[in-house]
């Protein structure tokens, strides 16, 4: 099979505040949360109204990540929206980044990996979240509370996996965590099945209280590839994060 590669170079928003990481770590999203119903509505609606959505009344909540805003659709809450929060995005504009992050999210749950419940196409010609523009773009995703955002990469650059670890064990219940667990180390295999390497950047998602590991926001995904994919300075090298997710799956114990 050819090697595949696709990306945003988000290195600028790498290093967003710590608490604007934490505050996007609100949306809690399950693979099960929205059915096409749900999606089918929230789309219809906000093709309705765009472009001048007004978010302060449009969503019942409004978490805001590096890039983007999560906005929980009030008057249907099992859906979010995750809108740009301006036009530019790591120095692409908004639409190629959401096209990308859709397509991301495609391919991983076509490696096998558990993923959010993104419901593509994208969104556009809208509001953006925090500018004065509505050259921004979007997507829907299901939205539930049953679980917490975790950057994995960040945990390891910042050699806070134990921290994670411990977080995790003690917010799942004992019968999920050997969902998570197994979910986990998941992306361990799949970052060197078949004598071939391959990744996630900037890798993160939500542990479920249940158990299991969905992943989200994957700006960039390399697959197959003959030489460990480097995702730049900002961020771990390939043994840093294979051995880092090794050691997370090796401390999710009960």
């Amino acid at each position: 099979m050819p090697a595949e590669k696709i990306c945003v170079d988000r290195s600028r928003n790498r290093i967003a505040s710590r608490s604007a990481i934490i505050l996007l770590g609100a949306v809690m999203l399950s693979s099960a949360a929205a059915a096409a119903p749900e999606f089918s509505r929230a789309r219809t609606k906000i093709n309705s109204i765009k472009p001048d959505i007004s978010y302060s009344s449009f969503c019942s909540e409004r978490p805001s990540g590096g890039d983007k805003v999560a906005c929980r659709i009030a008057s249907i809450p099992s859906v979010g929206f995750l809108v740009c929060k301006s036009a530019d995005v790591g120095g692409v504009s908004c639409e190629d980044a959401v096209k990308i992050e859709l397509a991301s999210l495609a391919k991983t749950k076509k490696q096998g990996l558990k993923v959010i419940d993104a419901s593509a196409p994208e969104l556009g010609e809208v509001q953006c979240a925090e500018e004065r523009s509505q050259d921004c773009y979007g997507y829907l995703v299901g939205w539930v509370a049953d679980g917490t955002f975790a950057n994995i990469d960040h945990a390891i650059t910042e050699h806070k996996v134990a921290e994670l670890a411990e977080d995790i064990v003690r917010t799942t219940t004992p019968r999920g965590l050997a969902t998570t667990k197994k979910n986990i180390k998941a992306i361990a295999t799949f970052m060197t099945a078949g004598s071939k390497y391959s990744r996630i950047c900037d890798l993160q998602g939500f542990y479920l209280r249940p158990g299991g590991f969905l992943i989200a926001d994957v700006p960039q995904i390399e697959i197959k590839q003959t030489t460990k994919p480097d995702c730049g300075p900002n961020y771990p090298t390939f043994d840093e994060e294979y051995e880092g997710i090794l050691d997370l799956v090796d401390r999710l114990k009960p």
